[in-house]
């Protein structure tokens, strides 16, 4: 084999071979890293389930202006949807959706592959950034509960005879 002006050496080849075995392994490879992926960000949504259960609706309705009671509102709807999203994303990355194979030749099936591929890797793209989404947002709603609460105040006195009280 001859590559530019000089021949191919033995490790010249063995990086075609590896090039050619990426490309033919590409879309497998794909698939399992977003099982991979969707694995992970179900491990990190159920833990965050985990918490907002424990965490119940207490803290959002303390929160007494009502434009952050909304703003709240919106924020965990948003990382809900983008949540969702990033799991749809994901599943479709990993499964992929079923379609009708038109032609069995090997140009055919290796343009359809590479068109595959790039689809599963604009997914899985697409579901990371719908993950971080969620998770800034989650954590926005979060952040206007501990900051839209009022705190409680105590107030120190000292009754008649000399002793401090806290009312």
């Amino acid at each position: 084999m001859i590559t530019g002006a000089r021949a191919a050496t033995p490790e010249d080849l063995r990086w075609e071979e590896r090039a050619a075995d990426l490309a033919f392994n590409e879309l497998p490879n794909l698939r399992a890293t977003a099982e991979r992926w969707v694995a992970s960000l179900g491990g990190v949504l159920g833990i965050l389930g985990v918490v907002l259960v424990v965490k119940g609706p207490s803290d959002i309705t303390g929160i007494h202006n009502s434009v952050l009671y909304v703003l709240t509102g919106v924020l965990l709807a948003g990382a809900v949807v983008a949540a969702l999203l990033a799991i749809i994303l994901g599943a479709f990355a990993a499964q992929g959706t079923p379609r009708q194979v038109e032609l069995y030749s090997g140009p055919y099936i290796r343009e359809r592959y590479r068109r595959e591929a790039r689809t599963v890797a604009r997914q899985l793209r697409r579901s990371r950034v719908a993950a971080v989404v969620a998770v800034v947002l989650l954590g926005a709603a979060i952040g206007t509960t501990w900051y839209g609460t009022p705190r409680a105040s105590t107030v120190s006195s000292t009754t008649e005879t000399g002793q401090a009280g806290v009312r």
